[in-house]
Formats: C-alpha cells, structure tokens, sequence
C-alpha cells in the first residue's frame, strides 16, 4: 500500500519527514517545536559519529516544507499510540550505530510507531536494483 503524506501542522508522535536531495529523511514530532531524529542528512559525517538527538523542527525542515504520515485504517490498528511512539523514541536518545541500508532514519520512525524497522526508501532501492539486474539478464 502507498504511504499518504500531507502538508499540516503535527501533532505529537507524528512522523515527519523532508525531501533532500533524492532522498527523504524522517523524524517524530515530539510536540514543542521539537523533532527526534536519526542524523542530519546535510551533514558530512562518519557513520559511527550519527546519532539519535533532538532538534528543533525548523532546523529539521532545512529550509524546506515538511510532510506528515497518514494512516490507513488498518495501520492505525497496528501503531502505537501517540505517548508511547514519543517514549520508544526517546529511550533511543543518544542511540547510534547508524547504517544507510539497515538502520537509517525510516527505521528509527518505522520502530517507533510500528514496532518494526522497516524502509521504503531502501526496499525500493532494492526492488529496482533486482529489476534492472534480471532485465539485464534477459538482454
């Protein structure tokens, strides 16, 4: 099922993310203007230096807009409520051991809300890759 994103004000638990570059990089909305977040997407960092911190969201958005998930019916069966998605979150404070294919930003928010590290971004990435190496195949 296609993820929706909309362009409103969060509410606290909510996931959000920017799009940089290519790429989309997520966070949750803590309430009070505060985002907790994995990495910095416009920073050149080592990868064992990325960690889970808190930022307030206009540094978050990166002079960009931000977008907010929605959720199907059948996804909100299964998330957690929103005290909780912000409680999981910040039990991760501080946390690291960041890697762009298993434990990225999309994760972080999916493990949160979802109980379950999960990325679209990399799983299309994937998807792609295996689609153009068969159609390569074929030829």
């Amino acid at each position: 099922m296609k993820e929706k994103w909309v362009n409103e004000v969060p509410n606290k638990g909510d996931i959000i993310r920017i799009k940089y570059h290519n790429f989309y990089h997520y966070g949750i909305y803590l309430g009070n203007d505060d985002v907790i977040e994995f990495g910095r997407p416009n920073e050149i960092i080592n990868e064992k230096d990325i960690k889970i911190h808190i930022i307030k969201i206009n540094e978050f958005c990166i002079d960009t807009l931000y977008q907010v998930r929605k959720y199907s019916f059948g996804e909100l069966l299964k998330k957690n409520n929103r005290n909780k998605v912000c409680k999981i979150a910040l039990n991760h404070l501080g946390e690291g051991n960041y890697n762009i294919i298993y434990n990225n930003c999309e994760h972080f928010v999916n493990l949160c809300v979802f109980n379950k590290k999960t990325s679209t971004q990399v799983n299309n990435i994937r998807a792609d890759l295996i689609e153009n190496y068969n159609n390569n195949k074929k030829e």
